[in-house]
């Protein structure tokens, strides 16, 4: 005996704008704004983000496979400036792009550096990579959580922002290449530490913003 379920499609709508909502979704401009090319790149760029982290889980140990994991993580991540400057230059800029954008690219970090951490697990001067995961973490959860109780909007970056972000990839990009020289430990730590420091000045510049003055921009 077959079990049937008549879904109605108001409520499914009804829970699709509830969750839209929730989440600052703009859900006008993706009616009105899906097919332009700078978000047909930024949808790709979402759905190819954990590429990287899956190849280089599956084969971490082969230098191929992790050359190969960088290779498309920079591609991936170069998308970002690709699909903005399209925008800019030819007047596609929409609030979808500005919503898909920084969805992209913390799911394309965060992704990779958890990858990282877990085939890391262990090994030697890895300490630094589990602080620059930990903290971006938590520096992205929490300044989102402020952004979507308080703020109620889609914001620019600043240029501390996209300086965090660059050196983020940076780093994750040195980390995934096989350490095939020792210059490259040494290159790898020194960047490592660096994004820390920016990502924790970022986070603190932005909760300062955030607490004492009322506004915030990330």
């Amino acid at each position: 005996m077959m079990l049937h379920v008549q879904v109605d499609p108001r409520e499914v709508n009804t829970v699709l704008n509830i969750v839209a909502k929730w989440v600052d979704f703009p859900l006008e401009s993706f009616k009105a704004d899906r097919k332009l090319l700078p978000n047909k790149l930024s949808f790709a760029r979402i759905i190819l983000s954990p590429l990287p982290a899956a190849l280089l889980v599956l084969g971490a140990e082969s230098t191929m496979v992790r050359l190969l994991a960088t290779v498309i993580f920079v591609v991936v991540a170069a998308s970002d400036g690709i699909d903005g400057y399209i925008a800019r230059k030819y007047n596609m800029t929409s609030d979808l792009g500005r919503w898909l954008d920084p969805v992209g690219d913390k799911l394309l970090v965060v992704t990779t550096y958890l990858a990282l951490v877990v085939v890391s697990l262990g090994a030697p001067n890895s300490e630094s990579l589990y602080w620059l995961f930990w903290l971006s973490l938590l520096r992205e959860v929490t300044l989102a959580v402020a952004i979507h109780v308080v703020q109620r909007q889609i914001l620019s970056p600043t240029p501390m922002g996209k300086l965090k972000m660059a050196l983020q990839c940076l780093a994750a990009g040195v980390w995934l290449l096989p350490m095939l020289w020792p210059w490259l430990v040494t290159v790898r730590d020194w960047v490592t530490w660096v994004t820390i420091a920016v990502v924790v000045y970022s986070w603190a510049e932005y909760a300062v913003k955030f607490v004492f003055r009322g506004r915030l921009s990330v």
